[in-house]
Formats: structure tokens, sequence, C-alpha cells
């Protein structure tokens, strides 16, 4: 339980004041719910002794008062609620999406971010709800229960010291099968997040998968996986039907009790009709308090599996970033760089070079001999995990604060870019000029450029070109991009090169291209060849 106070207290204490006034109105709303069933049990015993019409009128209106502060009370307690649960809800999964902005990227690349993103959101709100709905209720909910069990002991103390042993019976059924039912929860929200994640996946690659006509291999795949889900919901529906079946069948038993002792104690006149009518209802609100207690229990496992789940993604530690500044870049160095995804081959082996400011590199090779990687080695995206060294002028890049680095002094243009929108106050307004130069050269429509759209609703080769766009306009140190020629016409291929030429001599401009054309303007052309 400490892990959950310590992963949300911050949060919940953001929102203290609004939080106290949920707990008061929970203990309102339940106040006004015992006070019901007292109230109509005094009515009737009063009604048996004849009390006059006046009466009557008080009684009425007075349960006209609770009644409508009862529904008032809960109708506010649930509007605060769902406000408090979306509110905390937001910050934490806005807490957990930053740390994964700060982990390697190597503990991203073997999960689909489909599966990533459903299991951040559902686990949140597991959490939260649990918190929320339980931790300030079962203190009231147990104080409820004392307050009902000291009622019903002043009405008639021997029928209710003959229905409360049942009650730790009732809690003990709990301990049998809290271990089971959380194994067989945990298995089954992997399972769904598993099938969203390949479904996601699906409808991604819906235009390839009508290209190859793979609809059938796809359509038996997905089955397969919703297979899975099925079969573990079932073992763990069949758990939870059991563990709900014990609650159950002590329910029906101390109805019976009830009945059967109440009813002699009432011929015996030990018992009012009335108060039996208070403790019947009473004893029913103990036991749906001891439900909601089970419940909470139920719920723990549940929670605890999406407790485990969050935890187990907050325990990546986030890349190491430096501390060193850089306000211009003149050279980067790489000595004896060596690297290989997990589960293969090095993809780069022992690899030296220097890129200077002033000149245009072009790297050439293969595909799949590593030209992607080694940009992403010289950008630091898999800081830890390489050997040899990376300098910045002169300066180890584990040292550099990358982040800054990236933001401020590199341009990249990807191959296959996935924009995201740049709002205003960005900086492409105070580049008006240089802009409207860069979009006459590319043939890029403005509307298109600035559009919140665009990050959705134009085609792979817009894409690029916007990409190329954004990328020029930082006016970064280091410029580089990825096969920038496969989107452009033969008139934007020459005015892009001019403008590389033209601004060459501010920056290092790094090109991996297939374009042979492209070379000519290369200062120096690395050819980079399968290891």
């Amino acid at each position: 339980m400490a892990s959950f106070v310590n992963l949300l207290f911050p949060y919940i204490k953001s929102y203290g004041k609004l939080i106290i006034f949920y707990v008061i109105l929970s203990f309102l709303a339940k106040l006004l719910g015992i006070s019901l069933p007292y109230f109509t049990g005094s009515y009737i015993d009063s009604l048996v002794e004849h009390i006059d019409i006046n009466s009557i009128k008080v009684f009425s209106i007075l349960l006209l008062i609770l009644g409508l502060g009862n529904i008032l009370a809960n109708c506010v307690q649930s509007y605060i609620f769902v406000k408090l649960k979306t509110h905390i809800s937001n910050d934490l999964k806005l807490f957990i999406l930053k740390h994964i902005s700060f982990i390697p990227i190597s503990n991203l690349e073997s999960k689909e971010p489909g599966y990533i993103n459903h299991r951040i959101n559902s686990d949140v709100n597991v959490i939260v709800a649990f918190i929320l709905g339980n931790s300030f209720n079962v203190v009231i909910n147990l104080l409820n229960i004392v307050l009902l069990l000291v009622i019903c002991f002043r009405i008639n103390d021997m029928l209710t010291i003959i229905i409360l042993p049942l009650i730790p019976i009732y809690i003990m059924s709990y301990f049998f099968f809290k271990d089971k039912i959380y194994t067989l929860n945990y298995d089954m929200k992997e399972k769904e997040n598993d099938a969203f994640s390949k479904t996601q996946h699906f409808l991604e690659n819906m235009k390839s998968i009508k290209i190859k006509g793979a609809f059938e291999e796809y359509n038996e795949y997905i089955d397969k996986k919703l297979s899975n889900v099925l079969t573990s919901l079932l073992k763990y529906t069949r758990t939870s039907l059991q563990f709900a079946s014990n609650k159950t069948l002590i329910k029906v038993v101390v109805q019976v009790i009830l009945f059967y002792y109440g009813g002699k104690e009432i011929i015996s006149g030990n018992l009012k009709i009335g108060q039996f009518t208070i403790m019947s209802n009473y004893f029913i609100m103990i036991l749906d308090n001891l439900g909601f207690l089970y419940s909470v229990g139920e719920q723990y496992q549940n929670a605890k599996v999406s407790m485990d789940r969050i935890l187990d993604i907050l325990s990546i530690n986030p890349e190491k970033n430096g501390s060193v500044l850089l306000e211009n870049i003149e050279n980067i160095e790489l000595n004896n760089i060596s690297f290989g995804y997990k589960g293969s081959n090095s993809e780069i082996k022992k690899f030296s070079y220097v890129f200077n400011r002033g000149n245009i590199y072009c790297i050439a090779g293969e595909n799949g001999v590593g030209k992607s990687t080694l940009i992403n080695l010289i950008l630091g995206i898999y800081v830890e995990e390489f050997s040899g060294t990376i300098l910045y002028n002169s300066l180890d890049i584990k040292k550099i604060d990358l982040y800054s680095t990236r933001s401020e002094l590199i341009g990249v243009s990807e191959q296959e870019p996935k924009l995201t929108y740049m709002p205003s106050g960005t900086g492409k307004e105070h580049f008006k000029e240089e802009l409207g130069v860069l979009l006459t050269a590319l043939n890029v429509n403005k509307n298109l450029f600035d559009c919140e759209d665009t990050v959705m609703n134009v085609s792979g080769g817009e894409k690029l070109k916007i990409s190329l766009i954004r990328a020029l306009l930082k006016k970064p140190k280091i410029l580089i991009l990825d096969e920038p020629t496969s989107a452009l016409d033969t008139v934007s291929i020459a005015k892009l090169k001019k403008i590389l030429l033209d601004s060459k001599n501010d920056r290092i401009t790094i090109i991996i291209t297939h374009d042979e054309g492209f070379k000519d303007i290369a200062d120096e052309i690395i050819e980079i060849k399968a290891m």
C-alpha cells in the first residue's frame, strides 16, 4: 500500500482542499444513509402506538429533508470524484510520459507504442480510481460498521451477538482468494494490452496489408491474440465468481438468521416491528459495507497489478545527460566506435571519422549497413550503449547536455518523418523571409505548412518537404538530412543544393543519400560497408 501512497501523494496533495470537501461529503452521505432506516423504523413503531396526524406530518417533512439531503450529498460527491479522478489521472499520465521521454530508446524498441499507451492509460485509471474511491471510504465504512453494530446491539444484543461471528468468516474468504486473483488479473491485463497493440498495428498498416493481400494471415494472427484474451479472461472470471459467491452466501445466511431469530424476538415481545426493520436494514448495510471492503480487497489485487506495471516503467533509469551547454559546434570526432542492437551482431565496428564545420559530408552505402545507426550515434541517441568515444569540440558527448544541443543546435530531416504540430511561438514567425524562400524552393503551400492537420493528412512526400524546411529554419550548427531528394523534383533538388552550398560555412552538413547527383556538392564522401 505504501507504493500507492508514495506515487500518488504529490498529486493528491495538490488538490488537498477539494479532497477534504470530498471526504466530508462522503461522511455526510453515510450519516444520512444511516439515519433514513432508523427514522423509518421509529416511524413504524410510532404508527403502531397510534400517533396523531401532526406527528405524521412532522415525520413526513423530516423524511423529505433527509432524503433530499442524501441525494444532494451523493450527487455532489460523485461529481467531485470524477473531477478529482480526471485531474490526478492526467497529472500522473504526464509524469509517466515525461519519464519515458528520458529513458534509453533501446528500452522502448522492443515494445509497440500501442501496447505502452494502452498499458499506461488503463493502469493509471485503475490506480487513481482505487485510491480515490477506497482510501478514505475504507475508514468511513469501518466507522459506519462500528456505529451500526453499536445501534443494533442497543436495540437487541442477543440477535446482534448471534450474527456477529459471520463477519470474520466473511473477511477470511478474501485472504483465501487474493493471490490467485492477483496472478490471473496480471495475466489478463498483459494479454489485453498485447491484443490491443497488435490490433492497432493492423490498422496502422492497412495499406500495406491491402497491397500484399495478406488479410487472411493478419486476421488469423489477430484472432489468436483475441483468443488468448478470452482464455485469460474466463480463468479470471471463474475465480472472481467464486470469490463473489462466498460473499453472497454469507449475506443469505445473515438474512436467514435475522428473519428466524428476529421473528422469535418479536413474538416474545423483546423486539418491536419498527426495531426489527431498523436491524434488518442495518445488517444489510453492514453486509454492504463489508461487501465494499471485500470488493476493496479484490480491487486491491487489480490495482496492485496496475501499480506493479507502472513501477516497472518508472524503475527504468533515465538515460545519462551531461550538463555542459554548447554555444557552437566546430567539429565532431568519432574514435573507434562500435555498436550493435540487442540480439544482433555489431552493426558498426571500430569506425573513426572527423566532421568539421564548413563541410558537406555525404554518407553512402547499401541499405542496412548502418548509415542511420551512425547518425543516431552522432546525435547521442544510444549515448550509453556504444564503445569508443564521440567528441563534440573535443568534449566527450557524455558530458554534454544533449537535450539542449539537439533542441538548439541540431536540425534533422528523417527519411520517413513523423511530424508534430509546430504551433505559434516555436520560432517560425521570426523567419518569415527564409520561410518564404524555402516554401518556394521546395514547392510547398504555406497553408499546408502552418496547418495542424498536416501531421496526419498529407502524403509522405509533403511530410518530407515540411521536415526539410523545419530543419533548415532552425539554422542549426549540425544539419542532418536522410535521403532528402526522394520527394523532390529536379528543380527543387537544384534549389536545395544551392541553399546547402550557400549556408555550408555556418554548419556541419551530413547527408545520407543514394542520389549520385547530390554527391557533387559534397566535400567528402563516406562509404559505409557491411561488417
